[in-house]
């Protein structure tokens, strides 16, 4: 069980940090989409320690992470950048 939380709780931040952009457009055409992305910011804000305008700055943060992250994918035309790595375990 808890490896499933926190795998949910991985995936919760990837919405939020490095795929914002894609969480933001599909919460725009999408209820369900909507409901995923509220939820994964509620776990983002939940899960980050410290007071709650400190969350909130982190949130920010991790979005202007992305921009980086995003516009240097973009400069090298290069998406390996945002894909996740998948393991072989163990």
């Amino acid at each position: 069980m808890r490896g499933h939380l926190g795998a949910g709780g991985q995936i919760a931040r990837a919405l939020v940090r490095p795929w914002w952009p894609v969480t933001l457009g599909a919460a725009l055409v999408s209820r369900r989409a909507r409901k995923v992305a509220l939820a994964a910011v509620a776990s983002h804000l939940v899960s980050t320690p410290g007071r709650p305008l400190d969350r909130l700055v982190g949130l920010v943060d991790d979005m202007a992470y992305s921009v980086g992250v995003w516009k240097g994918a973009w400069a090298a035309r290069d998406l390996g950048a945002l894909l996740p790595a998948f393991t072989r375990w163990p």
